[in-house]
Formats: structure tokens, C-alpha cells, sequence
């Protein structure tokens, strides 16, 4: 991105290689003084893409992007009958796996929490999800037919990719989800879905986070078909992905709303809990880290049902909890949770989806289908952490001690 207006050619260099450049040329050799013959690659890269427009900040326009995200997945994931397909070579390797192991990091292991719910739904694959730097130092017993799925928005994520060389090493099977082309992890592994989310430059991740739920929805929805299985075969997941879209463009638009609820919550707090159960709590886990990259509020994620096991010891008056409810069968529970804080002095908020909201919630997001929540229930939770931001006076698209990729373990 950072030479696009120059050139859109490029040329891969491996590990162990030299690039000489001399005044007749560039020439690539290893280590041993062979030189390499290596085709050059064009960048799937337009300079308009990496431009803020009238926007005053990245976050805010990818964060307004994701709409037109989730309708080019469509596109990009449909065939000619109008129903989404995956690379046969991709399916194939998950039908013959026992065991997927989602490797990622931050934002993108949030995201592999939620496609662990879709994938055991929809393809009654058994998942576990890893975070990339502990899995390298600690690998568990794996069975015999392992597959990993790599899930990382730049491909360039150094834990990740670690662990995918010592998987390769031992003759396991890869797949990499990511929203670069060309990129190391998109090069190294066996096979690779991409996001189509185009280009991401605020570090917080907004638009590529709902891209790989999406991408991982179409992964589980075709492998569950190829199987037979019931539920897959009846998910209309183009129609319920368009409606998706539908609520995004409404949660956007919401911003003076989201605004105040920000300004009242959380422009003065020195923390806040985000409460949720089932995949509600794998959104409060995000949310939470949205909120602690851009605004710097020491936020955390629970699952509301463990608050009585410790953490409701940190509630005192004032103290702000917002509490995330997308699922039918869990909607009571947490609104038992939503009191107990209260009878504490918790300054509580409460996001939830029509459908199972009450009267006095604070905010309601647009019902879509029970597997697809996070995509909706999200992107309020990433405008509540830009607003917080804002209010506080913090660099949103530039917080501070943070790079956008993580390119050194």
C-alpha cells in the first residue's frame, strides 16, 4: 500500500534470499550465490482505495463500509445458480478432517470464535480455536487428520505464521483466511479464502472482523451441504447475508444515537464491562478490545453467567456495563445478570436485538438470523469505541503503541 501510486507490480522474496540492486538492474539470489527467476505478481490495489475521502478518520469509513463488504462477499462467493461455492480443493480438506484448528490472533481469534459456532452448526466438524503465540509454545494432542485454518486480515502475522511452519513441518494440512493477496501466510499455506474487504488502514480491525465471520458462514453453510446435513441445506445464507447488510446500513446510520450512548457512558469511566452469553459473549470479548485499543478505557469481556464467580467484585457506583443480547434462549438469564450489577451501582446499558429487546433498552439492533448476530451486534460495539475515543480526545486511527500488522513475535 505504501508504494501503490508508484507501481502495482511486485516480486516475492523467501526466506534466505538476497536482493542486489545494482545500477543495471535487481537481481534475487540465495544465500549460496545462485541467482532466482521469479515472475513478477500486480497488486490487486487501486490508490482511491487507501484514500480517506470527506471522512475525518479510517475507522469511521471502513466501520461504514462493511454493508458493501458483506454484498461484494456475496459476489464474490456466488455461482452461476446463485448459491455461494468454495474452491473444491478447500471443501475437500474439510470433509477429510477430523479436527479444524483455527489459529489467529486479537480481533481475528474473536472472529474464529464465532466461526467455531458456525462451522460445528452448520458442518458438525468438531473446532478448537488457539490464539497463535500460545499455541506455538504449547501444541495440543492433535488427532490423526488435523486441518488449520489460518484466519488473519494483513497475512503477515508473525505468531500465526510460526505456527504454520511448524504445522507444515509436520505434514498438516493449512488454510489461510485473509484479506491480502500475495501476503506471506496466503503464500505459505496450502489454500486461501480471501476477505474481498479491501484494503484496511485504521489499526482497529472493523470491516475485516465482520469479513471473516462471512467468509467463515460460506465455508460452513457449503461444507455442511456437500455433507447432506439438514440445517445447512436449509440456511439461505445469500438471503440471510443480504439482510445482514440491510441492518448494517440501519446500525450506521445510527450514529447520533450511538454518540450519545458513548458520551454517557463512557467519556469520563475509567473502565467498563461488556456482559454477553453464548456468542454474544464472543462480540463482548471484541467490543471490549475496541474500546481499550482506541480509547484506552481498561475494558474487559465476560461471560455474564461467570459474573458472580469473581468479577462482579469489581463493580462499584457508576462503574459502566453493557450488556449485549442477540439469543432468545439466554435472554432472561442475562437480564438477571443486568440486575445484579445494578443492585451493585453499575451504570448498565443494554444493546439488544429485536425480537427479544424490552422496553428501557438503551439500544435495538435489526433481527437477522440467530447464527449471523455478530455481524449485526457488532458494529454498534465499534462505533461506541470510536465515539469513546473521540470524546476522550484519542488518535482513532493511530492509538498509541500499536501497529497495524504484527509482524515480530
Amino acid at each position: 500500500m505504501a508504494v501503490i501510486r508508484e507501481t502495482d507490480q511486485f516480486v516475492e522474496i523467501m526466506d534466505e534470499e538476497i536482493v542486489l540492486v545494482k545500477r543495471d538492474g535487481v537481481t534475487i539470489e540465495t544465500l549460496a550465490g545462485e541467482e532466482i527467476e521469479r515472475e513478477a505478481y500486480t497488486a490487486e490495489l487501486d490508490a482511491s482505495d487507501i484514500e480517506k475521502g470527506t471522512y475525518p478518520h479510517y475507522m469511521l469509513k471502513e466501520t461504514d463500509e462493511q454493508p458493501a463488504v458483506i454484498r461484494k462477499i456475496i459476489q464474490a462467493y456466488q455461482n452461476e445458480a446463485g448459491d455461494v461455492t468454495v474452491n473444491p480443493k478447500i471443501v475437500k480438506e474439510l470433509l477429510d478432517t477430523d479436527r479444524i484448528h483455527i489459529v489467529a490472533c486479537g480481533t481475528s481469534y474473536h472472529a474464529g470464535l464465532v466461526g467455531k459456532n458456525l462451522i460445528e452448526k452448520l458442518a458438525e466438524v468438531p473446532v478448537e480455536v488457539h490464539v497463535s503465540s500460545e499455541f506455538g509454545y504449547n501444541m495440543p494432542l492433535l488427532t490423526e487428520k488435523p486441518l488449520f485454518i489460518f484466519i488473519t486480515q494483513s497475512g503477515e502475522t508473525a505468531d500465526s505464521r510460526q505456527v504454520l511452519v511448524k504445522i507444515k513441518e509436520l505434514g498438516y494440512r493449512s488454510l489461510t483466511i485473509t484479506n491480502v493477496p500475495g501476503s506471506t501466510l496466503d503464500r505459505e499455506a496450502d489454500n486461501t479464502m480471501y476477505l474481498h474487504a479491501g484494503p484496511e488502514i485504521a489499526v482497529a480491525s472493523t470491516k475485516a472482523y465482520t469479513a471473516q465471520i462471512a467468509a467463515l458462514s460460506i465455508l460452513a453453510t457449503v461444507v455442511g451441504r456437500e455433507k447432506g446435513l439438514s440445517m445447512a441445506i436449509d440456511f439461505d445464507l445469500i438471503v440471510e447475508l443480504g439482510i445482514v447488510a440491510n441492518a448494517m446500513e440501519t446500525l450506521v446510520d445510527s450514529k447520533e444515537t450511538i454518540e450519545h450512548i458513548a458520551g454517557e457512558y463512557l467519556a469520563t469511566t475509567r473502565n467498563a464491562f461488556f456482559l454477553g452469553r453464548h456468542v454474544d459473549y464472543f462480540v463482548a470479548m471484541e467490543a471490549a478490545l475496541k474500546l481499550k485499543e482506541i480509547s484506552y478505557i481498561q475494558a474487559e469481556g465476560f461471560a455474564s453467567g461467570e459474573l458472580k464467580h469473581g468479577t462482579i467484585a469489581l463493580i462499584e457506583d457508576g462503574t459502566p456495563v453493557l450488556a449485549l443480547i442477540t439469543q432468545e434462549n439466554i435472554n432472561w438469564n442475562i437480564r438477571g445478570n443486568v440486575k445484579e450489577v445494578l443492585a451493585r451501582g453499575a451504570n448498565a446499558c443494554i444493546l439488544s436485538m429485536e425480537g427479544v429487546n424490552q422496553p428501557g433498552d438503551q439500544f435495538v439492533i435489526p433481527k437477522v438470523h440467530e447464527l449471523l448476530t455478530p455481524l449485526a451486534s457488532v458494529v454498534p460495539c465499534q462505533l461506541l469505541a470510536y465515539y469513546a475515543a473521540l470524546h476522550r480526545g484519542c488518535d482513532v486511527d493511530k492509538p498509541r503503541n500499536l501497529a497495524k500488522s504484527v509482524t515480530v513475535e
